[in-house]
């Protein structure tokens, strides 16, 4: 039996210890925050069961879903019908976006030029062979400019930043159409590949909000004997001859030194590289601080009706209100809201040291609610009260550099035996719950065989290109 010691207790941890618990192998997993989780959880507020923003359990990747219903247990999840849409120019849309309700929908000028756009568009890709670099180019070659305009040039400002500075990449994970011939076969609600474009149904936990997912994988590592402590810091990653031979870390009683036969860290790069003995080289270290993430602000409304809206989330791709999205927690699941009530989550996304940020909560939910009552979704007088929670670091973001900063790190921690990064944090993949189980999975098989002398890092180095491609299903 080897120990496996696991750097954060977030859906990607606790998903790995587990898989690893069932392969009989020792697992500690070590969590900074006094509760487990990560963006993966849920809290108690009042008569009311809410989640760090919302949280679908959906899957395209054969195999997740059963995985869901395996952890959760026989009969615990509802399969709920998922609706949700996009708001634009005053109108809600189906989203995806479809092409006929898009030039129906919206004033004659705007319609007329978005047509012109898609033609132009169209012959261009038959004639050009051009290959875009940025999130505007990637979106301007497949859509044309007024579309690109109208659909996701500001939603690019609101949720990562500027358009011209964000990779390709970026887009082509996030945006389930990268073009006009895409957008016309979504009518249909898949691609020009028959792949889904959207959920129709999601899962969700019948008791506990989502997580109760990680509970339920933090008590399977319990009973088998594994450990999730936490309220730890990491003090020092212990290196000798390439290889990790114990990490010692603080709790509130004094520091303990653990010895280890292999680490797997779902925690942000940068903290890894700093705790890491001997340090790594400064180029590694300059390359960690190069790669930049998006703040969020969660702000939810307890309003004092039992619905509000027709839809799971709504979207909202103008600058002009200030949340990204707005969720009904309600409509994932009644009974973990107070009867009589609803809640609505508005999510607000943004630099960590933005004025929005550091602004006080009161000129938070002001700005929340100029855009509700200018939609006509909520009046002010409706809302009983609101609560805000804050993250500083939650959405990678995929600039001009951050390839080329992430290729230095990885090239580094590939040199030492017995260490692997996974998760959103750990490899900085923009990527959901069902991707992180998917992660861990491939995690657990690579480990096993690893600490069995059966396969080299170059199993691993695969596993982060298939991880690449992951893309987000609304």
């Amino acid at each position: 039996m080897k120990k496996i010691t696991i750097l954060g207790a977030g859906i990607t941890g606790l998903s790995l210890g587990s898989f690893l618990i069932d392969k009989k192998h020792k697992v500690e997993i070590l969590e900074k925050a006094p509760t487990i989780g990560g963006m993966t959880k849920s809290f108690k507020y009042k008569k009311n069961m809410l989640d760090f923003g919302p949280h679908k359990l959906y899957s395209q990747i054969p195999g997740i879903v059963d995985e869901y219903k395996r952890i959760a247990g026989k009969d615990n999840l509802l399969k709920v019908e998922k609706k949700n849409s996009l708001w634009l120019l005053g109108k809600r849309f189906s989203f995806p976006a479809k092409i006929p309700q898009l030039v129906l929908g919206i004033n004659p000028i705007k319609s007329s030029k978005l047509g012109l756009g898609f033609a132009i568009t169209t012959i261009k890709s038959l004639i050009l062979k051009k290959k875009s670099k940025t999130y505007e180019d990637y979106f301007l070659l497949g859509f044309g400019k007024s579309a690109y305009n109208l659909l996701f040039k500001d939603l690019a400002f609101k949720v990562w930043g500027n358009p011209k500075t964000l990779s390709e990449e970026l887009a082509r994970k996030r945006v389930p159409v990268p073009n006009v011939f895409e957008l016309l076969f979504s009518g249909k609600g898949k691609d020009s590949e028959g792949k889904e474009l959207s959920a129709k149904y999601f899962y969700y936990p019948k008791r506990g909000g989502v997580g109760f997912i990680t509970d339920k994988y933090a008590e399977d590592i319990k009973k088998h004997e594994g450990k999730v402590i936490t309220g730890t810091k990491i003090e020092k990653i212990n290196i000798k001859n390439k290889k990790v031979v114990s990490l010692t870390y603080k709790t509130l009683t004094g520091s303990i030194t653990t010895p280890t036969d292999f680490v797997a860290s779902t925690i942000y790069l940068k903290d890894m590289l700093e705790v890491m003995y001997p340090k790594p080289p400064k180029k590694v270290i300059d390359a960690a601080n190069g790669l930049k993430y998006r703040a969020l602000i969660l702000v939810y409304l307890i309003v004092k009706k039992p619905k509000v809206m027709e839809d799971n989330w709504i979207f909202f791709p103008e600058r002009k209100y200030i949340f990204n999205r707005i969720s009904e927690h309600n409509s994932f699941n009644r009974k973990l809201v107070e009867k009589g009530k609803s809640i609505i989550t508005a999510e607000i996304t943004c630099e960590f040291d933005s004025d929005i940020y550091n602004s006080s909560e009161e000129y938070i939910f002001r700005r929340v609610m100029d855009g509700l009552e200018d939609t006509s979704i909520l009046k002010e007088s409706e809302i009983e009260e609101y609560i805000i929670k804050k993250a500083g670091r939650i959405y990678p973001v995929y600039d001009l550099t951050y390839r080329k900063n992430l290729g230095i790190i990885l090239k580094y921690l590939d040199e030492f035996e017995n260490v692997i990064t996974l998760g959103r944090q750990g490899l900085y993949n923009y990527n959901n719950t069902d991707h992180c189980i998917d992660m861990s999975m491939k995690a657990s098989e690579y480990i096993e065989s690893k600490l069995a002398k059966k396969t080299d890092v170059s199993k691993w180095q695969k596993n982060r290109k298939y991880f690449d491609s992951y893309r987000i299903v609304d």
